[in-house]
C-alpha cells in the first residue's frame, strides 16, 4: 500500500518515481483500497493533476490492479493508536493494511516519526516502509 508524495520538494521524490514505475512493471503487484475508496480519494485530493503519479495511479485502475478491502481498523487496534498519539485521520491506512497484510510505503512524517513507527510495528505488527527505501525493502 502506497502513502507517497507527488512534489518535487520531497527529498524521496526520485526514489518514488523509481517504485512506482517498479510496481507498475510487475503485473503481480496490486495496490490497496478501502471498500468506499477511501485511499483513492485521498490521493486525487492531494496529488497533483500533473506529474507520473496521477497517470501512474489511473494505469493501475484502469488494469484492475487495486485489491479492495476493509479499511475499518479493529477496536483493539484502534486503542493501540490512540495510547500513541496516531493521527486519526490516518486510522484507515491501517485498517487497511492490517486487513490486506500489505506492507505501508510512505513519505507521511505521521508513519515515519520513530516512536509511532516503532509502536506500530511492535504492537500491531505492521511493516513500514519509508519511500525512499521501499525498493530495497520489497525486494523488487
Amino acid at each position: 500500500m502506497l502513502v507517497v508524495s507527488d512534489t518535487h520538494e520531497d527529498p524521496c521524490y526520485f526514489a518514488t518515481v523509481r517504485l512506482l514505475a517498479t510496481v507498475e512493471a510487475h503485473r503481480e503487484i496490486y495496490i490497496v483500497d478501502g471498500h468506499r475508496g477511501e485511499l483513492a480519494r485521498q490521493y486525487d485530493d492531494n496529488i497533483r493533476r500533473v506529474g507520473y503519479a496521477p497517470t501512474w495511479l489511473n494505469v493501475m485502475r484502469k488494469s484492475n490492479r487495486v485489491a479492495y478491502f476493509e479499511s475499518r481498523v479493529p477496536n483493539k487496534a484502534r486503542r493501540a493508536l490512540r495510547e500513541i498519539g496516531f493521527s486519526h485521520k490516518d486510522d484507515f491506512v491501517v485498517g487497511l493494511a492490517l486487513a490486506a497484510g500489505a506492507p505501508i510505503v510512505t513519505s507521511d512524517e505521521d508513519f515515519l516519526a520513530k516512536t509511532i513507527f516503532d509502536e506500530l510495528s511492535a504492537r500491531l505488527g505492521l511493516t513500514i516502509l519509508p519511500a525512499c527505501d521501499a525498493l530495497v525493502g520489497l525486494a523488487l
